[in-house]
């Protein structure tokens, strides 16, 4: 995802394929810029911008979803969204608009949010519409609005557990690692790695100890490779944790 589009880098060309999306209220620029992507079981690509956009890989049609007046099925609002998530438990794609989680069902063809909420799901009535992230164990965190703080929510139960670590820096993602461990990323000041069930907090991980140590203690994000190789990308480089 970048600020002009889609780039597919495919293997077999060694080249990058360029995919843009035609946005019904914006200019080209401000249309074609995305922030997040998934991919759900289907072969379908989720893009965030402003709005969320669907893209089929096999037959290179898309789909933007925007606000519908008066259709409280519709997204919550037409806001920038910045962060998706994929569910395979309950076949639907998490996001955020800023101020509202959202919740879309593949299966019925809709959404879910504060304003329309059959399954009286608690998360949509207490996520801020901020960062999300989920765990190995599919379980999906999130921040209070009330409280500003890290919770996960208990679908079975239909139950918020709230870790009472505050996230209130200016964050700019939130991960979780092979260990359930949440990694959260600051725009300025740098990151920390929460171990939720010890309601322990790691701050000197990333920080300069010697020769080996991270580049850089404020942290952008994570990605974990097959060998379990943490992969921590940053304003000064990227950082490989073996």
């Amino acid at each position: 995802a970048t600020y002009k589009g889609v780039s597919h880098f495919k293997v077999s060309t060694g080249k990058f394929e360029r995919i843009y999306f035609q946005h019904p209220d914006r200019n080209f620029e401000v249309g074609n810029r995305f922030y997040n992507l998934v991919f759900d079981q289907q072969g379908n690509l989720w893009l965030a911008g402003l709005g969320l956009f669907r893209y089929s890989i096999a037959t290179r049609q898309s789909e933007i979803f925007l606000p519908v007046r008066d259709d409280s099925t519709s997204i919550s609002d037409g806001n920038l969204i910045t962060q998706l998530v994929y569910d395979s438990v309950h076949q639907g794609i998490w996001c955020t608009t800023g101020s509202v989680l959202n919740f879309y069902s593949l299966e019925k063809k809709v959404f879910y949010h504060r304003l329309n909420n059959p399954l009286h799901w608690s998360v949509l009535n207490e996520a801020d519409g901020a960062e999300i992230t989920m765990d190995n164990e599919l379980r999906l965190w999130f921040r209070k609005k009330s409280t500003q703080t890290l919770c996960v929510i208990d679908f079975e139960k239909n139950e918020i557990r709230d870790t009472g670590k505050k996230v209130i820096y200016g964050v700019k993602q939130i991960s979780t690692d092979d260990q359930n461990r949440l990694w959260v990323f600051y725009w300025q000041y740098p990151a920390e790695i929460v171990y939720p069930e010890q309601s322990y907090i790691d701050t000197t991980f990333l920080g300069h100890h010697h020769a080996h140590s991270a580049v850089s203690n404020k942290a952008n994000s994570l990605f974990i490779d097959h060998d379990l190789n943490y992969w921590i990308a940053s304003g000064d480089g990227i950082s490989i944790y073996d």
